[in-house]
């Protein structure tokens, strides 16, 4: 799911796009929609069953769109996977059935669990979805995550089953500022994965706040900027930030912003121009990069003499 939307962040790939199942698609086993060979469907479809239904046959047709072979997706996926920091994971499938040659962990799975909610949080609007309806309504699917009804502020994220796996499950809930990741792999029974994380994420939400740092799109300043076609540009942060901590402790995190006096043109935007460094204890946890909200432009000579003759004759404006 991480890799697809990669491809649709990165305009690669639509999610209208159309989608021919190929004879490995419609014999993978285990769970899956009964793609027959030939039959078209959209990336969308395709993602909502993988996210509800956890269908394997859906996710070996959109490894093949999106990376033109499966070799190629897996190249993809391993190297997603290292770039988060996922070093006890090797993909050998884009489905997870049993591979003697395949592994990973609990705590690569909170990474990639982390990624998609805060950099790819279109996956909770398929992954929270009880029902969905595919084949103009012929087919029904129900999400596998029985959280998503059962636990408040549950919307995501993944179940799992194989032989050798046992019971899985990556689970996130929201609750206020506070978003929480709970996962088990290896359960007996489906029941005990539900219950166990169900437990960990009611112990977090209990004993756990988050203090928000940065708010997605609020300025943290306005800065002046020498030489450019507006005088001034916001400064955001890159992404919205919060620090998680027990709930006696909110009093402890700290946070303070480093920005320059004074901005140059010409300015991208994106460009990183300062950033907020957050304690708690008195210990650093983090620094969130400042960027500049939107692309400044130098000026041009007959604008800026424009701008100084205004400035020395301002009944001109």
């Amino acid at each position: 799911m991480a890799v697809v939307l990669d491809a649709i962040q990165s305009g690669r790939i639509k999610w209208s796009d159309l989608v021919s199942a190929s004879d490995e698609a419609v014999r993978t086993g285990g769970a899956q929609i009964w793609l027959e060979l030939g039959e078209n469907m959209t990336v969308k479809d395709l993602f909502y069953a993988v996210a509800v239904q956890s269908a394997n046959d859906a996710a070996v047709a959109l490894a093949q769109y999106v990376g033109g072979t499966m070799a190629h997706f897996l190249d993809l996926m391993n190297a997603k996977a290292k770039a988060l920091g996922m070093r006890d994971t090797k993909y050998t499938d884009s489905n997870g059935l049993d591979d003697t040659t395949q592994y990973t962990s609990a705590y690569d799975i909170a990474l990639l669990s982390r990624y998609l909610v805060t950099m790819q949080p279109q996956v909770l609007k398929y992954t929270s979805t009880w029902e969905h309806r595919l084949r103009g309504n012929k087919l029904w699917l129900v999400n596998r995550n029985r959280l998503v009804r059962r636990l408040s502020g549950v919307d995501g994220l993944k179940t799992g089953f194989t032989t050798r796996a046992g019971y899985c499950l990556a689970a996130t809930a929201r609750r206020g500022t506070t978003r929480l990741i709970a996962v088990v792999l290896g359960d007996p029974t489906s029941t005990a994965r539900f219950d166990e994380v169900a437990a960990m994420l009611q112990w977090g939400f209990s004993h756990y706040t988050t203090v928000p740092v940065a708010l997605a799109g609020k300025p943290v300043s306005h800065l002046p900027v020498d030489g450019g076609a507006v005088p001034r540009v916001p400064v955001v942060a890159s992404q919205p930030f919060g620090v998680t901590v027990p709930r006696e402790r909110t009093a402890s995190v700290q946070t303070a912003v480093s920005l320059p006096s004074l901005l140059t043109a010409p300015l991208r935007r994106g460009q990183q121009v300062g950033e907020i460094r957050v304690r708690v204890d008195g210990q650093d946890v983090a620094a969130v990069p400042l960027v500049v909200a939107k692309a400044v432009p130098r000026v041009g000579v007959l604008r800026l003499w424009l701008r100084l003759w205004k400035g020395l004759w301002p009944w001109l404006r």
